[in-house]
């Protein structure tokens, strides 16, 4: 990859990312602001004298930070390398691609990504804001079990 290329794919994701996001504000406001602020439900909370309900769902926020930290460390870095014309020999080429598909694996794996995705889904679907999001369901030998994450992409983010 060279570093011009890199800058158009990094132009265009931050011009999509935008576009979804006017598109959520367009569609409404409230549930805009409930987005960008990170509102959603502690279960933590529910048999407590504190709201469930909170803005910054700050458990979320602590288990996604190293993973986000270190996606951004790890972007800025390989683009100061192309920047610069570091040679890269294929070992390097090979152990980038590989951390690169780590990267790729686990904002699959982050449920606040999935969740900001569902919430996305259904403000520009008309739904109102969805505070409580679970990746459980009951099975019918009333097994809890998680959803896949295709069977979640397929049903509740991209209807």
């Amino acid at each position: 990859m060279t570093y011009s290329s890199f800058q158009f794919i990094e132009k265009e994701v931050k011009e999509r990312i935008n576009k979804v996001l006017d598109a959520v504000r367009d569609k409404s406001f409230t549930d805009y602001v409930l987005l960008l602020a990170k509102a959603g439900y502690q279960v933590e909370y529910e048999r407590s004298i504190l709201s469930p309900y909170v803005l910054s769902c700050r458990l979320e926020e602590l288990q996604d930070r190293s993973r986000e930290t270190f996606l951004v460390n790890y972007l800025n870095t390989y683009s100061d390398y192309l920047k610069e014309g570091t040679f890269m020999t294929d070992d390097i080429k090979e152990f980038n691609l590989n951390i690169q598909m780590m990267i790729y694996s686990q904002i699959w794996e982050s449920h606040q990504f999935l969740k900001t995705l569902k919430r996305i889904g259904g403000i520009l679907t008309g739904q109102p804001y969805e505070w409580k999001i679970s990746f459980e369901y009951v099975n019918k030998k009333g097994e809890v079990k998680l959803f896949p994450k295709g069977k979640l992409m397929d049903d509740h983010i991209l209807p």
